[in-house]
């Protein structure tokens, strides 16, 4: 029986396919170089086999899984990520089909509103194995068609194109934060205005919709700081009573 000082970690996990046929122990570095030379990965079909990609980071590792996925017509978003205890770095991140889950409960609102919510369990999770990010497949079966019309149909697609943009999803917000104001020279833009003159500045895909909602959200970002401040208020004058 061995004891703790002769215990050896276990290896990486590799799908049976990418070890080679030789003795030689394959590493994550290794899997790069035989996910991108060996003769075998040029016939492989299966889409499981083809989301085993790996990056040194897990940022490009995200970007490319979005990548691959987008070129197939669907999206894919960060879900639950894991955290080491010690160092509180991640080394797993969850992906998910941007189409996954079940839509909300109605409420009665002003404008009717649809969900593209169809339950799709596609699944992948991202794992640091030594100094390599490998994408493992959890579930690549798609309960949807993919998109076949524009991008700019798909909200998650516009998000990408927004965080490419300069200054980013925060940029495009404070964009729409400005243009929203009445005391522009042009007076009062339109949320339909507004969407095209920030597509044509930014090279964003950006829709009336889009701005609404954005609209929205600085609504009721304001109005939370402002009661927020009320709160604080209120708390200041009762301590100065207690000091009396």
């Amino acid at each position: 029986m061995l004891n703790g000082a002769q215990r050896v970690a276990p290896s990486p996990y590799l799908p049976p396919y990418l070890l080679p046929n030789h003795q030689q122990p394959i590493t994550p570095c290794l899997l790069t170089q035989t996910l991108s030379t060996s003769p075998t990965n040029t016939i492989t079909s299966s889409p499981t086999e083809r989301m085993y990609i790996t990056d040194s980071t897990l940022d490009g590792l995200v970007a490319k899984v979005r990548e691959f996925q987008r070129k197939e017509g669907y999206g894919v978003i960060k879900t639950r990520s894991k955290r080491s205890a010690g160092t509180k770095e991640i080394y797993r991140q969850d992906l998910s089909c941007d189409r996954g889950g079940r839509p909300k409960a109605s409420v009665a609102m002003i404008r009717n509103t649809k969900s593209n919510k169809t339950g799709c369990m596609w699944r992948a999770h991202l794992t640091l194995q030594a100094d390599c990010w490998i994408c493992i497949p959890h579930n690549m079966e798609h309960n949807h068609p993919p998109l076949t019309e524009s991008f700019a149909t798909s909200r998650f697609f516009r998000q990408l194109s927004w965080e490419a943009a300069e200054g980013g999803v925060q940029g495009i917000r404070n964009r729409v934060d400005v243009l929203s104001r009445g005391d522009l020279p042009t007076g009062k833009l339109t949320a339909r205005v507004i969407a095209e003159k920030i597509s044509e500045e930014t090279g964003a895909l950006v829709r009336e919709s889009d701005v609404r909602n954005i609209q929205a959200s600085i609504r009721r970002a304001k109005a939370r700081d402002t009661s927020a401040g009320v709160q604080n208020e209120e708390d200041d004058d009762e301590e100065e009573e207690d000091e009396e």
